[in-house]
């Protein structure tokens, strides 16, 4: 949060991320995820529950990732593609309060899946639902409605650096979810450490094609934050659609996990794509 903060102030007018739709400055990451965390919190989240995050690779994946960090609430992020039975399982072993996730995405009404689950699990009692229409009700509220309240506000309920600030989830190849915690400092060490290692400054442009809440993810969204470095979000990983973002974007540094690099290693023609500024996979 503190270095987000800094960026905002000292970079604010630099682009620092964009997806296929959305592309924010630094100082809008900022602000956004500072009143999105206020927000949270007036409606009725507390500092040390758990959210359960649901999104594919959108701007607001990382805006809910600092809002959750600056009003102290743990974030639990699964796979966009998982429905309810593997949904029920995090939620019943994490007591999740509250799912942030699409209004609609690939066909799936999320919802409706969210109506489904409150009705087994009466502590999943909040629902915020991005880009698309939302049937308001007192557990159900709209990302977008949440964003737009009025100043700044403070970052009351932010995480210490020996606090666990986030969890991931890891199944593996099979078996049940397990829930991973990540202290603040564990984050921001990663971040700084994989910056320096891999020579990442804020003149690169951090490509991430593979899910936000992966390992491979994670590496680089925390790379760039470090390096204050542009993060260009993939939503779609289809190897035509990866090299057209990272010719037109200039992507330098490319975060994907071996089945997706092997997608485009199987294009026919690699030379019909700019890819001069990309130098590190």
């Amino acid at each position: 949060v503190c270095r987000l903060r800094s960026l905002g102030k000292e970079n604010g007018d630099a682009v620092a991320t964009s997806d296929a739709q959305r592309r924010l400055t630094w100082a809008e990451l900022d602000s956004e995820s500072c009143r999105v965390g206020r927000s949270l919190m007036e409606i009725g989240l507390e500092r040390g529950e758990l959210v359960l995050v649901q999104l594919p690779n959108w701007v607001e994946n990382l805006l809910v990732r600092y809002a959750l960090k600056r009003a102290g609430l743990l974030g639990v992020y699964v796979p966009v593609g998982w429905r309810e039975a593997e949904l029920e399982r995090v939620v019943r072993s994490s007591g999740a309060r509250a799912i942030v996730a699409p209004a609609r995405f690939l066909g799936t009404d999320f919802q409706e899946m969210f109506r489904r689950m409150t009705a087994k699990f009466p502590n999943l009692q909040r629902g915020i639902f991005i880009r698309g229409e939302v049937a308001r009700s007192a557990a159900t509220f709209c990302w977008e409605e949440l964003a737009a309240t009025r100043g700044h506000g403070d970052d009351l309920g932010a995480f210490q650096p020996w606090e666990v600030s986030l969890i991931s989830v890891s199944s593996g190849s099979t078996g049940a979810p397990k829930l991973c915690e990540w202290p603040e400092a564990a984050h921001w060490l990663a971040g700084r450490g994989l910056a320096e290692r891999l020579e990442i400054s804020s003149q690169d442009v951090v490509g991430v094609f593979c899910p936000l809440g992966g390992g491979a993810g994670a590496m680089g969204w925390l790379v760039a934050l470090a390096a204050g470095a542009r993060i260009v979000l993939g939503e779609s990983f289809h190897a035509e659609e990866m090299l057209d973002t990272i010719s037109r974007e200039r992507v330098s540094f490319v975060s994907t996990v071996p089945t997706i690099l092997l997608r485009l290693l199987e294009v026919s023609d690699l030379s019909r794509w700019d890819l001069s500024a990309l130098r590190l996979i």
